[in-house]
């Protein structure tokens, strides 16, 4: 393709390339793999557990409290009364019952957000050594009457059950064979181990691990109860106070190196496996070197809370878009301007506009020169400094706010200096050797004694949104966008309205 492009075109490409090269490498910035961090300063995750999901899920947790030094305490029951709890109490972190329906149920009722699929169970039936007869059919299972074990009704197994069976005309003989009520699902393999019952009604992985403990016990499968099957959700309770850990929780739990591991040793099927949280997860992310004073806290924090290596990649937006085209494309790209955004956007999903930022007419403290607008920037002899239109938003909205205010030909002559970065002009106005500059509010933030500013008015683009994305191509894209929320937090938008950004997220969380 190269050889169809004129020379000027490949040399002028060249040199917009080794730009770029070199400004990303004068801007990036790396962090040493973090090894596990001491206990973690946060209280204790609380999770309201169905019977079913337990044991696997206090291993899970066991193994999670290892990793990240936070406690995880499990609150155990049937599914319904899970949620009456959960209800009633306006506390806890997270929700993992043993079917989708009560996950259904709470979000009906707006106790839950971000829910996530874990895994599915099917119903089988767990048969006492001391039956003699096989059981191959419905009628004989029925025929063991008051020997059969279902739990109680608020378990998710026996909802499930009972409206298969209704629907199959089963129900009835069941319920006139007068089984006996155990509690929660556990409680049918307790009974069986006590020799209590002589077969239950219970979940595979549940039952799987009854054989393990008493090999002799069998596992039957009716055709009948076929279609008993739980899709296990779990979902983040919205009255919590550590939305972000109970995130991460679940992204454990899912984890194909973590939490799948253990649902699949279980016996739980369809698990629904996400990305690996191994101690090698490296993301990289590209944004406008304005945004650097706000981003780094968050993103150290962020660092530490994951266990993640974060590649920090600061550079005028110009530059940095012609990297993405020619190169490698970051997991999180946090631009200047919604068309830098645009330029990429096939590369990326869906963006988010966090910030606003608004352009200013920068003078010396006192403003010798006396210029409030910008025809001032005209005056004879008046040395203007600007953002490099090629290189970075600055330079091309400050071009697009000129064109616009009809100013550009009585001010183009006076500009001398064309830089990449707002602070790179604000640098040379504080050294004397420019008279005015048009940059950002966040530019001349930290210099309240030193620079006045005058705010461009008037015109839209003179007040730019800073949307962030993350990349389709990313190899850890639930970490990409747990990262890109973990920006738009309330911890966020205080630091950000600090340097002088407004904010434009269209939600705010804890």
């Amino acid at each position: 393709m190269l050889a169809r492009l004129s020379p000027a075109l490949v040399l002028i490409g060249g040199s917009v390339f080794a730009l770029a090269a070199l400004g990303g490498a004068l801007y990036t910035i790396s962090r040493p793999y973090y090894a596990p961090i001491t206990p973690d300063a946060a209280p204790p995750l609380e999770i309201y557990c169905a019977a079913a999901m337990v044991k696997v899920a206090d291993t899970i947790g066991k193994e999670y409290e290892t990793a990240y030094g936070q406690k995880v305490i499990l609150h155990s029951g049937k599914s319904q009364e899970l949620l009456v709890r959960m209800e009633a109490s306006k506390e806890g972190d997270l929700f993992l019952p043993a079917d989708e329906s009560f996950i259904r149920l709470a979000d009906k009722k707006s106790l839950v957000s971000d829910v996530k699929n874990v895994a599915s169970m099917h119903a089988v039936l767990v048969v006492h050594p001391k039956v003699a007869k096989e059981i191959k059919t419905w009628s004989d299972f029925i025929a063991l009457g008051s020997n059969i074990g279902v739990a109680s009704p608020g378990a998710a197994i026996s909802k499930l059950t009972k409206q298969e069976l209704q629907g199959r005309g089963l129900w009835d003989s069941l319920e006139t064979a007068k089984p006996i009520h155990v509690g929660d699902v556990n409680g049918i393999g307790d009974k069986l181990l006590l020799s209590s019952i002589d077969v239950g009604i219970t979940w595979d992985a549940l039952a799987n691990v009854l054989v393990e403990r008493k090999p002799d016990l069998k596992i039957v499968k009716l055709k009948e109860l076929d279609s008993v099957k739980a899709r296990v959700q779990i979902a983040v309770v919205k009255t919590t106070t550590q939305r972000d850990h109970a995130l991460r929780f679940i992204a454990f739990l899912r984890a194909k190196d973590k939490g799948a591991v253990h649902l699949k040793k279980a016996g739980y099927s369809d698990v629904d496996e996400a990305e690996a949280m191994d101690d090698q997860r490296e993301l990289t992310i590209y944004a406008g070197s304005m945004l650097r004073p706000g981003l780094q806290k968050a993103l150290d924090e962020f660092e530490k809370r994951e266990k993640v290596r974060i590649t920090r990649v600061y550079n005028g937006c110009g530059l940095l878009v012609s990297q993405m085209q020619v190169s490698d494309v970051p997991d999180l790209y946090f631009a200047c301007d919604t068309s830098f955004m645009d330029k990429v956007r096939e590369k990326f999903e869906e963006p988010s506009n966090v910030t606003t930022n608004q352009l200013m007419i920068v003078v010396p403290k006192g403003n010798p020169k006396e210029i409030l607008k910008l025809t001032d920037l005209g005056q004879k002899g008046l040395r203007v400094g600007v953002g490099h239109e090629h290189q970075c938003a600055l330079g091309q909205l400050t071009q697009e706010t000129f064109i616009r205010t009809g100013v550009f030909a009585k001010v183009v002559n006076n500009i001398v200096a064309r830089s990449p970065t707002g602070d790179f002009l604000v640098a040379q106005l504080l050294a004397g050797s420019l008279d005015v500059v048009v940059a950002y509010r966040t530019n001349i933030t930290p210099y309240p004694n030193r620079l006045d500013g005058i705010p461009i008015t008037g015109v839209p683009c003179a007040a730019p949104a800073q949307p962030i994305a993350v990349a389709k191509s990313s190899k850890y894209p639930e970490l990409s966008r747990r990262l890109m929320e973990y920006l738009q937090t309330e911890e966020s938008k205080e630091r950000f309205e600090k340097l002088g950004f407004g904010w434009d997220a269209k939600s705010v969380k804890n």
